[in-house]
């Protein structure tokens, strides 16, 4: 028999008994849609951990901490080491180290005409800013050779507010309220000069020392919004102008309080951009074994890597119940239609069909009930998860979750996969019942009534 015979006549004897048939594929869909949309819940979980690490920043770059600013005390380097310029030499030296930057970083108010705002300025090597991916939306990088030259994040004119307005009791500002390429921003260490009205200067004690000079950043550039939070609302300046404004500042608090304790020389800490990602963990390696502590995004991926396979396998297992249960229907369907066609297959055989025609019919006949059922679950998943993703996506937004997370994700993969897996579930719940027919005697058949 050709195979088109053997389709057509698979067809017409699975809608001989139609509602057994229905029966038989609803349970496939049944089992199809269950494993399709479980594991659609633990990948698009998989996809949010992706978008909660890409926030944390980028994974190739690895921090080299101060030894004095951690306080683990369980995993605590030793406190004798300097993170200083004979450190970040070293560091250089590391097999798959593409750039390192050394990092200082000082918190200051600042004011432009009626707004005012804080600006966390991070001072880095102003020449691998390029290096680390930093991606200008407008201007230029940092030259390195121009007094107070500052960087804006794409978010860190956001910090900025009406003065007198407390942003904390109004709405978070949709746009940033001032031109950080246009307006002229004043950065200061003393409080007293960005809130002269809520501080003159001197106030009550006469002690007090004079108001600082504020310092006028010169803005060559903004970078692109990068969804980084160690990255967009920070301003950037050269390290060297840092470190200037950060030994001015101590002097500042010297001053008017000769107890305050003298900042650290040593740099806050050091950041290493690794050749690419799989070379990240031996450059941390080969960092903790100087003695550094270093952190990095790296360190948390394979454990959302190994929670989100928990959870795929997990909800994967919930729904391949389903499927072997429709698994027994299957051959259930295929067992009753042998008793049923036991003179029909005699028949078959007499007229000179085949041992290996009559197993391929019962194949094809079990197999079109899976892959029937695996298309018709394939599309009642993709409508639950458009209806999940378009009314279920804010309960995730509270989980970390941004507005763009999807509750379910189907992706074009588990489709053909669920679709191969159902034919083949069909295909192997009809073996057995196949092969009965197949040695079912021609003359024992033909008797039966």
């Amino acid at each position: 028999m050709s195979s088109v015979d053997l389709f057509l006549m698979a067809l017409r004897n699975l809608t001989k008994h139609k509602l057994r048939s229905f029966l038989t594929i609803l349970g496939v869909v049944i089992g199809a849609t269950a494993i399709i949309v479980m594991l659609s819940l633990g990948i698009a979980i998989d996809e949010m951990f992706t978008q909660s690490l890409q926030s944390m920043g980028d994974a190739s770059v690895i921090s080299v901490l101060n030894p004095n600013n951690v306080y683990m005390s369980d995993s605590a380097p030793d406190r004798s080491l300097k993170l200083d310029d004979k450190a970040v030499a070293e560091f250089k030296k590391i097999q798959s180290v593409k750039a390192v930057s050394p990092v200082a970083e000082v918190y200051l108010q600042a004011k432009s005409g009626k707004y005012v705002g804080s600006v966390q300025l991070r001072g880095i090597d102003a020449s691998v800013m390029a290096d680390f991916g930093y991606d200008l939306s407008r201007g230029d990088f940092l030259s390195g050779k121009v007094k107070n030259e500052a960087i804006f994040g794409g978010s860190a004119a956001m910090n900025f507010y009406k003065q007198n307005q407390n942003f904390r009791y109004g709405s978070w500002p949709t746009e940033a309220p001032i031109d950080v390429m246009k307006d002229k921003i004043d950065a200061t260490y003393d409080y007293r000069v960005i809130y002269p009205d809520e501080n003159p200067a001197g106030g009550a004690d006469p002690n007090a020392p004079p108001l600082a000079k504020p310092i006028r950043l010169k803005v060559s550039g903004e970078l692109k919004i990068m969804n980084d939070y160690n990255v967009d609302y920070y301003v950037f300046m050269d390290i060297k102008e840092v470190k200037k404004i950060k030994s001015e500042q101590q002097k500042f608090e010297q001053s008017s309080n000769p107890n305050a304790r003298a900042a650290s020389t040593d740099y806050d800490r050091v950041m290493i951009k690794c050749a690419g990602f799989e070379t990240v963990e031996d450059v941390k390696i080969a960092i903790e074994g100087m003695g550094y502590y270093v952190d990095s995004v790296f360190q948390y991926i394979d454990q959302m890597k190994s929670m989100a396979s928990g959870i795929q396998i997990f909800l994967g297992a919930i729904g391949g119940v389903s499927l072997f249960v429709a698994a027994i229907g299957i051959a259930n369907t295929m067992v009753m239609a042998i008793y049923e066609r036991t003179k029909e297959i005699g028949v078959m055989k007499v007229i000179g069909a085949s041992i290996r025609d009559i197993k391929r019919l019962f194949l094809l006949e079990a197999s079109l009930i899976g892959l029937i059922g695996g298309g018709l679950g394939v599309a009642l998943s993709l409508a639950i998860s458009f209806a999940a993703n378009k009314f279920g996506g804010a309960a995730l937004a509270g989980m970390g979750g941004g507005p763009e997370t999807k509750v379910s994700v189907i992706p074009l993969w588990l489709c053909l996969v669920s679709l191969a897996f159902s034919a083949g579930v069909g295909l192997t719940s009809g073996y057995f019942p196949a092969r009965r027919a197949m040695k079912l005697s021609a003359l024992t058949a033909l008797r039966t009534e």
